[in-house]
């Protein structure tokens, strides 16, 4: 079992990897160090040939009460100590351009360039499960 800022990774089972979001003091509130550990954890597994598996669960008495409010600092704070998943920029922009930036980072993970897939964990699964050219 591996604990990651908020998330445990384990193996319950044979080809089975269980993904807990674990901040129930916070009732599994989502902020950028949490989705990120997530993401990270999304990509361990599926670069692991012998998980065939994907379980997400959470501590505590509730799976997630959604974004987590109270993170504080500006939006570019929030983002500097992570490397972005996808192409976006204008993190340090001020007000709804910044915003909006994170939203699409985070939240969004809006395809491009004829993707379908809506995550960045799916993306990169795919990419990661796709046969070598």
């Amino acid at each position: 079992m591996t604990d990651t800022l908020g998330i445990l990774f384990e193996t319950p089972a044979p080809h089975v990897a269980r993904i807990v979001l674990n901040r129930p003091e916070r009732r599994n509130a989502q902020d950028t160090s949490l989705l990120y550990a997530l993401n990270d954890a999304f990509d361990q597994a599926a670069r692991d040939d012998d998980v065939k598996v994907i379980v997400l669960a959470a501590a505590g008495p509730h799976f997630s009460s959604g974004h987590d409010l109270r993170e504080g600092g500006t939006i570019a704070e929030q983002m500097a100590p992570f490397d972005p998943v996808g192409t976006w920029c204008g993190f340090g922009c001020a007000g709804a351009e910044g915003r909006m930036a994170r939203e699409k980072e985070i939240y969004l993970a809006c395809p491009r360039d004829g993707e379908t897939s809506q995550s960045p964990q799916s993306r990169r699964y795919r990419a990661s499960a796709s046969p070598a050219a």
